[in-house]
């Protein structure tokens, strides 16, 4: 059977740039093991960008060139992109590729990542949920007849936090029932800059399962991770998020069960609790269950690879699948 490959698309660009994009997808289906698709997609994507330069710089852009780019210029190519009818869902893959290309080209000290980091991604318009017949949404907001049927379900959803003592050291281990990026934000704040983020994709639908480390950041930088990829931890299960303190014992995690984890400054955490009103109980995570990911937030992913210059390591199969519990 032959091997599946990915065909690289036409690019305009100076000589040392054309090379270093074969160096980066090689980097990308070989080393990183992404899907041959999504090294196609992000392939299109740093053409276009590549393609826009060369009116724009006046030539075929040079890796010179690159290393020269600013915000300025990164926001011209989305204006562009834009007047060609290109959509937010679009535009945020497109800038996806667009960071891996020159996260790549940092590494190798050829570029720099920042003017791309300083760009959001457009946001992407939610859809509307559909309507329940008269008799269904009667049974959705019947608190009896809910509670009767599936007793878990107040539990789950109650804003509880309880003290756990492990081998280690004590945590606390929190069920925020809703709101759950907004009490992260609010407890990895009690943080100490500077901090380091850590992404576990368990169940990704965009390569093989992995974890992915980031460099030291700034509170403001973390602020800007979560406002754009918020929805993807609250409302998908592909993936949990770490957010530590690099120089001392603080941690926060956001497991795949939406359950908080926290180590570190545990009062000043606990008083954060009870000024949301949370109350001294042990969340539920209902047996059986299931981890769902949706195809809405793929994109996201893809951007999310690309956002800052992780170190990657291959996450064990056994961890894969949603199967990793919270932290010990």
């Amino acid at each position: 059977m032959k091997a599946e490959t990915s065909e690289a698309p036409l690019v305009i660009a100076a000589p040392d740039t054309l090379k270093a994009v074969e160096r980066w997808r090689r980097h990308l289906g070989g080393e990183r093991r992404l899907a041959v698709k999504t090294v196609e997609a992000y392939s299109r994507d740093v053409g276009q960008f590549l393609a826009f330069l060369t009116p724009h710089l006046g030539g075929p852009p040079r890796l010179a060139d690159l290393a020269d780019l600013a915000t300025t210029d990164v926001r011209a190519f989305m204006a562009a992109r834009r007047n060609q009818n290109a959509g937010s869902r679009t535009l945020a893959r497109g800038l996806a590729g667009i960071r891996s290309f020159i996260g790549f080209l940092e590494k190798e000290d050829r570029a720099k990542s920042a003017p791309f980091r300083a760009i959001r991604a457009p946001r992407q318009a939610r859809t509307l949920p559909k309507p329940l017949a008269p008799e269904a949404a009667l049974r959705a907001v019947s608190v009896e007849e809910s509670l009767d049927e599936e007793p878990w379900i107040a539990a789950r959803n109650a804003a509880r936090g309880i003290r756990v003592s492990t081998d280690e050291r004590e945590r606390l281990r929190i069920g925020a029932g809703v709101g759950t990026i907004g009490l992260v934000r609010a407890l990895a704040a009690e943080l100490a800059e500077p901090l380091a983020v850590l992404v576990v994709l368990h169940a990704p639908r965009e390569g093989d399962g992995a974890r992915l480390q980031s460099p030291e950041v700034a509170r403001a930088d973390v602020e800007r991770f979560l406002d754009r990829f918020g929805e993807l931890f609250e409302d998908d299960a592909r993936a949990a998020l770490w957010i530590g303190e690099t120089e001392k014992a603080g941690l926060v995690v956001l497991d795949e069960h939406d359950l908080i984890y926290a180590y570190g400054p545990l009062h000043r955490f606990e008083q954060v609790l009870r000024e949301r009103g949370f109350r001294n109980g042990d969340p539920i995570v209902p047996e059986p269950h299931e981890h769902r990911s949706s195809p809405q937030f793929d994109a996201d992913e893809r951007e999310l690879r690309a956002w800052w210059s992780w170190h990657v390591e291959a996450l064990p199969r056994d961890e894969q699948l949603g199967g990793a519990r919270g932290p010990g």
